[in-house]
């Protein structure tokens, strides 16, 4: 969340020691969260199953983030649930399945050269995703609004959401079986 700083320090009017703390916390949860979802999708879930509700939980806190720049309907509860549970307990949740996810649509032996191109372009992708939203977020945020700037990020991904959800209905993906 690059223009998280500016959010906090600008919109919600929190001095920089608290906006530090703020992110923080979010930054704890966003990378411990991983442990627990690894867990979950390892024995009960399996990974699709983590990675379809982490992303529920993750949409539902950029839904919300973004309702809460709204003035007329904006209570500072919903920031704190937003950024310090559904964003970031979603997208740490998704962190540790989605690359061994797509990793398992490939024969071990047969596409070795393969999974390791599909690191390679998966990382680049990745850091091409976050260089750009981190330069397009905050300039959405000078040059428009910071509702604009959260709902930028929303709808791309309820894009990728719906493409991953899509993909498993049409028997796309290799789902293994949680080892239990």
């Amino acid at each position: 969340m690059p223009n998280l700083q500016l959010f906090l320090k600008e919109y919600l009017r929190v001095d920089d020691t608290g906006a530090n703390s703020y992110i923080a916390t979010f930054n704890a949860i966003l990378y411990v969260t991983p442990l627990l979802s690894a867990v979950l999708s390892d024995t009960i879930l399996g990974l699709y199953l983590t990675i379809l509700i982490f992303s529920f939980v993750y949409m539902a806190g950029l839904c919300l983030l973004t309702l809460s720049t709204i003035h007329s309907i904006s209570q500072p509860w919903m920031v704190h649930v937003s950024l310090l549970f559904l964003i970031a307990f979603g997208a740490g949740g998704i962190k540790s399945c989605v690359n061994v996810m797509g990793v398992q649509q490939f024969h071990p032996e047969e596409h070795r050269a393969l999974i390791t191109r599909y690191y390679t372009y998966f990382y680049a992708c990745i850091n091409a995703g976050s260089i750009f939203g981190g330069v397009v977020t905050p300039i959405l945020a000078e040059s428009v609004s910071f509702t604009a700037s959260f709902a930028f990020p929303l709808v791309a991904f309820v894009v990728a959401t719906v493409a991953f959800v899509a993909a498993d209905m049409m028997g796309r993906y290799v789902k293994p079986k949680p080892q239990g």
